[in-house]
């Protein structure tokens, strides 16, 4: 966030009266948002603005100053629709009274960029913050500290959409003009090598941001002093590196230094003092130290629930949290309600078909499963399976391939139907309508980038591309209040987009059938499934233990032209795929006949048996669709019995 309480602008009111009121609404409204007491700040702010306007007028620098700072309040709780049109308005008088090219009104386009990051709404963002770029490049030349500031906002953008590509050059550009200019033990310094270290972070790319962390703390801790907030943000930082390592004695004390220099700092209920203590209760969770982490998480959500918004986003995240620890200890009776109220929050603020609904749903219906409510949590785990489903289908339809990947690893829209009876349905059409999203998108990344290649679709895949990346931009918003422009938004582009792909179906057929996937029914699939041959859906999937363990196991889906589909367990992955290695490594050397044959009935025990047993008497031939590198194995080498038919 650009916006800060160093903007206050000072000049003649009216009166002397007014002008004393004035300034002692300011001190004290700077004092309130360093204390963290951001809700007995705002009418003081409020009021402050009133002044302004009256005894100083719309347009004078003192006004947009006091509207720079209530908006700064409002989006430091999270009211964001209530900063807009502040932010708006400061913009609005500074284009007005500066001109459409003074460093001021960048810096104006620069905190409403900012402020719509935040907000998710990317495509908004982003020619503002181009803008803002380009203005401060003309009016105060490349090399200003300024410059160096948009580039970094430019690229915290680019980051935060995961176009790491785009923003790795302007956070080194930035850095290698604050370098220059302010020297290399300058605090601007320290923040650019910090930008650089988290998107190397969070690229994995964990030797090359551990020195820029070291180097960022190094200069804070020598400038600012072993006691300042900024060396506690480092201290985090580097702490957050060495936790996604692994390195948790290395994580520990740096989280526990962060935590008491917020508290000394800051004071005991300060927002970012809640977040160190939710660090720091994440990193004992992990540890397994769950008798540490809970009065840590107990005391963040009492901080967020007094300071915050009493629906912010941070708010229900704490929630969770906590109830995530008592559900790994076993106490179900405490968690349930932590998570029906983190849900509530979440499906008022972000909406049924949000990444973090998703995951409140999946944790209820895994507490009400060990509570034994079979049927409740089978309710809500047919709901977290079409919300991730959903989101799926437009992560696949518009974002890009290393975005895909990471979604991947996040849902699996299909993992709790395994464990519940009565659900066999249920994880069939999950499984199929899974698959089918993933392999149509594939199918259409190909089919458009053929298009491209004719002069006559060229523009039409151009702005297919574009409306793509913007709804992209949208469906990976992050867990904040999102205003009814950016869904209305959102269903705008979904029609600009069916309305190009039904364009250049004309010439290009299969467009869109990503997002059909989800239409796809059990009936239809069985339609096509002749009468003596069945389907056979092998899946890889998190197979829960109860108290909140997991193994990942393998099991198939059994679908014949008629009739309910099976599901069959098969057996522990990392079983089964010790067999596909010992079979890769013999077939590689000389084997024994009798140790491969042994392997290949060990494979066949494993992966065929279970489901042979369980076919219908009629079958004749069967379809397998594989999940992974073993069933590939089996195809090739176990069933070949005139029988097995990869489909």
């Amino acid at each position: 966030m650009l916006l800060a309480f160093s903007l206050w602008i000072l000049a003649c009111p009216a009166s002397q009266s007014d002008e004393d009121e004035f300034n002692l609404l300011n001190q004290q409204v700077q004092t309130l948002f360093k204390q963290g007491r951001y809700q007995e700040a705002i009418p003081l702010a409020e009021k402050a603005v009133e002044l302004a306007r009256r005894v100083r007028g719309a347009e004078h620098s003192g006004t947009v100053a006091s509207l720079n700072n209530l908006a700064s309040l409002y989006w430091t709780i999270g009211e964001y629709a209530k900063a807009e049109p502040l932010l708006q308005e400061a913009l609005r008088i500074r284009q007005k009274v500066l001109g459409p090219e003074h460093s001021y009104t960048a810096e104006s386009l620069n905190n409403l960029a900012v402020l719509y990051q935040d907000m998710g709404e990317y495509a908004k963002a982003e020619p503002l913050l181009k803008e803002a770029l380009q203005i401060l490049q003309k009016v105060l030349g490349k090399d200003h500290p300024d410059t160096a500031s948009s580039l970094d906002n430019l690229a915290a953008l680019y980051k935060a959409i995961g176009e790491y590509a785009k923003a790795e050059p302007l956070f080194q550009e930035a850095l290698q003009i604050r370098q220059k200019v302010l020297g290399f033990e300058h605090l601007d310094t320290a923040s650019s090598l910090n930008n650089l270290a988290a998107l190397h972070r969070v690229m994995g790319e964990y030797a090359k941001a551990e020195p820029l962390y070291q180097e960022a703390l190094r200069i804070r801790q020598k400038v600012l002093g072993s006691e300042h907030r900024y060396t506690a943000e480092s201290l985090n930082n580097l702490a957050s590196l060495y936790w996604v390592m692994g390195e948790y004695a290395k994580a520990e004390p740096l989280l526990q230094e962060a935590l008491r220099i917020l508290q000394k700092v800051l004071g005991p209920e300060h927002p970012d003092t809640a977040t160190s203590l939710n660090n720091l209760a994440m990193l004992y969770w992990v540890m397994g130290e769950y008798a540490k982490a809970e009065p840590l998480y107990q005391e963040a959500l009492r901080i967020c629930q007094k300071v915050l918004d009493s629906e912010h986003p941070d708010t229900a995240t704490s929630l969770n949290n906590l109830a995530l620890l008592y559900w790994t200890i076993g106490e179900y009776a405490k968690a349930e309600p932590l998570y029906q109220e983190a849900l509530r929050m979440r499906q008022k603020m972000l909406g049924p078909e949000h990444p973090d609904t998703a995951t409140s749903l999946d944790n209820l219906a895994l507490v009400e499963f060990d509570l034994g409510r079979i049927d409740e949590a089978a309710a809500l785990a047919r709901q977290a399976s079409a919300a991730e489903l959903t989101i799926l289908s437009g992560i696949f339809s518009f974002t890009s391939e290393q975005q895909r990947l990471a979604y991947l690893d996040i849902f699996h829209p299909y993992s709790l139907f395994p464990i519940l009876k009565g659900t066999e349905a249920d994880l069939a059409i999950a499984v199929l309508r899974y698959k089918g999203v993933v392999l149509d998108s594939v199918i259409e990344d190909r089919l458009v980038a053929e298009a491209s290649q004719g002069s006559e679709d060229q523009k039409l895949v151009e702005q297919l591309n574009l409306d793509k990346r913007q709804l992209g931009q949208l469906l990976l918003q992050p867990a904040q209040k999102l205003s009814a422009e950016t869904n209305q938004r959102i269903e705008a582009l979904e029609g600009e987009v069916e309305k190009i792909e039904g364009q250049l179906a004309q010439h290009v057929a299969g467009l869109g059938q990503a997002r059909h996937a989800l239409g796809v029914s059990l009936e239809q699939v069985q339609a096509t499934i002749p009468n003596d041959d069945a389907l056979i859906e092998y899946l890889r999937y998190p197979h829960y233990l109860g108290k909140g363990k997991w193994e990942q196991r393998y099991g198939a889906i059994v679908l014949s032209s008629k009739g309910a589909p099976l599901w069959i367990p098969l057996g522990k992955a990392n079983e089964i795929e010790h067999l596909v290695r010992r079979y890769g490594t013999s077939v590689r050397g000389s084997p024994e006949e009798d140790e491969l044959s042994a392997n290949l009935q060990a494979l066949y025990e494993a992966l065929w048996a279970p489901i042979e047993l369980a076919l219908p008497s009629q079958t004749k031939r069967i379809i397998i669709s594989p999940d992974g590198r073993a069933e590939l194995y089996l195809l090739r080498n176990v069933t070949d019995q005139g029988q097995a038919v990869p489909g």
